[in-house]
């Protein structure tokens, strides 16, 4: 049953690594693109967002929020303008991804010791943006609110602490855990990792099997290797496995040095998961390639499993919030059950008990897809193919 594993694991790894498109797709492409994305969030978070200010109410208050702006790193006040009327232009030129509105009443209005108002909008096309610009000017003017009613309390005579405590009766203070920076890199950029050694591994799996049959002389080298359908699934799904685990873990290994991503949980841990999301792409990759007809077929299947995987997998939107039908098909992808147990091991420190479920769901597809593969293998390539060699071979 196990005669031949070596040879065929030894004539895969062969042709493999004996094509130099294969190495650069298999080990350099991950690492490229792992540099790639890790430089695209090297701010982190972020920063500079051009802001456009109109002021109506020219003041010293007025100027203190203009300034409470211009000090924040997340601002970068580019333009002062007269009127609305030139937010829309310069919106949609990029001039601006922000305005600040401050109306004719707001000094007035603050003098009188009423509620002044002011307006913050920002350019929604793009919601990292919008979404940055929103929370920090949330921050800005409450502090610089906080601010001016401390020092008006201060002018009727109460000291420091007591005008803070009238401010804020009820003080808060946000912590983000585990990111308190809301760093970009630390978010996304394992995500993007996962998904393209993943892609990678699936397509070199997908056609492992498809290739052979385009001619029937590779189809009879790769039978007579070994006596059994098991050992030549086993063999080449190995030569897969262990070229997807050594991309994925030095692709791993140069975003956390590299980009500083937080590693605070085991390594181990890490490894066991890889490992069993790793066995079970490969499973289901090897399935697709004898389930199809040709390598064009296999390759269309694999892309078609591989590329809306990271959207499904609730690594960037929560499955819980999909649509029911959207859910069950979130479950079906292998990447679903590896995404954020990776995050959660990096971010958290997560112990097995958390991932033990997903651990044994990933072993469980592995067992499934393999079986599946050798009767596909056995019944569909070579009795088809090679009717003559398939009675000399056991199942």
């Amino acid at each position: 049953m196990f005669k031949g594993i070596g040879r065929v694991f030894k004539r895969e790894m062969k042709q493999l690594l004996g094509r130099k498109r294969s190495i650069i797709i298999f080990f350099v492409i991950p690492l490229f693109f792992t540099i790639l994305y890790g430089n695209i969030y090297l701010q982190k978070s972020i920063k500079h967002i051009n802001l456009g200010v109109i002021n109506h109410s020219p003041s010293q208050l007025s100027r203190t929020l203009v300034q409470g702006f211009e000090k924040s790193e997340a601002f970068t006040v580019s333009r002062y303008l007269e009127d609305e009327e030139e937010i829309a232009p310069l919106m949609a030129v990029g001039e601006i991804d922000a305005v600040l509105i401050i109306p004719k009443d707001f000094t007035r209005d603050i003098k009188k010791g009423k509620s002044a108002t002011v307006f913050v909008g920002a350019n929604g096309t793009n919601m990292t943006i919008s979404n940055t610009a929103m929370t920090e000017a949330t921050k800005i003017i409450g502090t610089v609110s906080a601010g001016i009613t401390v020092a008006k309390y201060q002018a009727q005579g109460l000291n420091e602490t007591l005008a803070y405590q009238n401010v804020e009766p009820i003080s808060f203070r946000i912590r983000p855990w585990y990111n308190p920076t809301n760093n970009y890199s630390n978010f996304l950029l394992l995500g993007y990792v996962m998904a393209i050694v993943q892609q990678v591994t699936f397509y070199f799996t997908a056609i492992s099997i498809s290739e052979e049959r385009k001619r029937e002389e590779r189809l009879e080298e790769l039978l007579r290797c070994s006596d059994s359908a098991f050992s030549i699934i086993l063999g080449k799904f190995l030569v897969y496995f262990f070229c997807g685990v050594f991309s994925w873990v030095t692709a791993f290994l140069l975003a956390i040095n590299a980009f500083h991503i937080p590693m605070r949980g085991s390594y181990g841990l890490l490894m066991l998961i890889s490992l069993a999301f790793f066995s079970c792409i490969c499973a289901l990759g090897m399935f697709i390639s004898v389930a199809s007809k040709n390598s064009l077929n296999a390759t269309q299947y694999s892309m078609l499993m591989a590329l809306p995987a990271f959207l499904f997998s609730g690594f960037t939107w929560p499955i819980e919030v999909m649509p029911k039908a959207l859910q069950i098909l979130a479950y079906i992808f292998p990447l679903t059950y590896f995404a954020n147990n990776v995050r959660d091991i990096a971010l958290l420190g997560v112990s097995f008990q958390i991932i033990q479920k997903d651990l044994l769901t990933l072993c469980f597809g592995t067992i499934l897809f393999f079986l599946l593969t050798i009767i596909v293998f056995y019944y569909r390539v070579l009795k088809k193919a090679c009717p003559e060699l398939s009675a000399e071979l056991k199942a």
